[in-house]
């Protein structure tokens, strides 16, 4: 594993835990461009394996961003909920 792979994984962590939070979402997908485009410029000549893998695992956080902040809406537009966590 080189120091860039490090880097990503440790990049793609901290955009894990900037996940589920109102006040981060905005870092969130300025994170996310980020590593994407950094996926994108390693496209041409990285090994395919780990872009794949990479490409994977930062799916799985949009995801599941996605689903927490689509949660929040439905809970938002319930009747007598005012905020959830």
């Amino acid at each position: 594993m080189n120091a860039l792979s490090v880097t990503f994984e440790a990049r793609l962590e901290g955009l894990a835990m900037l996940c589920r939070d109102w006040q981060t979402n905005e870092l969130f997908k300025e994170t996310m461009k980020e590593l994407v485009s950094e996926i994108g410029a390693e496209a041409l000549g990285g090994d395919p394996v780990c872009i794949i893998k990479r490409v994977k695992a930062l799916q799985a956080l949009i995801v599941r961003q996605e689903r927490w902040l689509l949660n929040q809406r439905e809970a938002l537009q319930t009747p007598g909920v005012k905020w959830i966590m």
